[in-house]
């Protein structure tokens, strides 16, 4: 039986670049998750430098007058939620790896997410409720999408918290009312040069 060995080339040929594609994949999933982990390390040097550990503050107290008054306590700019913004978009965008930011950010979000998007006055049962934070600024300023990545996050982090923490319990009023009270209580005892 004679070997043909243009058949066998062509065999060989396509083994080498089908392992070459493959390595190629390889390292550009490593180089992403290099991306990713630097993207990060800048993220949180951000959290922590001085002017959002005062924002963090400032936005923590209007969490407080939400749930104390019923008036708009959110209208404008606000550097944290920008942040959470950010994050999620690139989150969404895969730029940023989803469980590094769950297992480095996934606290903080739900919380603040909770805390702009509950209405402590009436059980809601999908976020943002009508009448609250979010809601009354997206009216105010005329702007049905703003913040919208944070939203994503913020649901599909909820939905993870249940799925992970609470054996598939979804959360009470009265538990959500408890996380916000919590990040508000963390928030606002941050000090400028103690990065939490």
């Amino acid at each position: 039986m004679a070997i043909d060995y243009g058949s066998v080339a062509a065999w060989a040929n396509a083994l080498v670049a089908i392992f070459g594609l493959g390595g190629i994949f390889y390292q550009a999933r490593k180089a992403r998750q290099l991306n990713s982990s630097n993207l990060l390390l800048a993220l949180e040097s951000k959290f922590g430098e001085p002017s959002m550990i005062l924002a963090r503050r400032e936005f923590a107290e209007r969490i407080k007058e939400h749930l104390t008054s019923a008036e708009n306590a959110l209208t404008g700019y606000h550097p944290v939620l920008a942040f959470y913004d950010m994050l999620a978009a690139q989150v969404n965008r895969g730029v940023l790896d989803e469980t590094l930011i769950w297992h480095r950010f996934g606290w903080r979000v739900i919380r603040c997410w909770a805390a702009i998007a509950i209405n402590p006055t009436h059980h809601q049962k999908s976020l943002p409720a009508p009448g609250s934070l979010l809601d009354r600024l997206r009216i105010l300023e005329n702007e049905p999408t703003c913040y919208v990545m944070l939203e994503w996050l913020g649901n599909r982090f909820v939905k993870k918290d249940i799925k992970v923490n609470r054996n598939g319990q979804p959360l009470s009023q009265e538990q959500l009312y408890h996380m916000v009270m919590q990040y508000h209580r963390q928030e606002s005892a941050l000090v400028v040069g103690y990065h939490q």
